[in-house]
């Protein structure tokens, strides 16, 4: 039997650092920046670390000022 009978296995891989790139920013970079805008006082009660933050700054003040990044 000849060996153009077997299925053929197309692998696509990615790199690494840009799959973990790309993990860190769905799974918890825009989590957290979604939860940091429409966060309540409520919730500061819970952690009085978070009265440092502060309420109504855009989503790239967050980023910039509060949030760990690969970069």
């Amino acid at each position: 039997e000849s060996l153009n009978n077997f299925p053929a296995i197309i692998a696509l891989v990615r790199d690494p650092i840009s799959r973990a790139k790309s993990s860190f920013e769905y799974n918890y970079a825009q989590p957290a920046l979604e939860w940091l805008v429409n966060r309540t006082a409520r919730i500061e009660s819970l952690h009085p670390m978070l009265k440092r933050i502060p309420y109504g700054k855009s989503e790239s003040y967050y980023r910039e000022n509060h949030l760990f990044s690969f970069d």
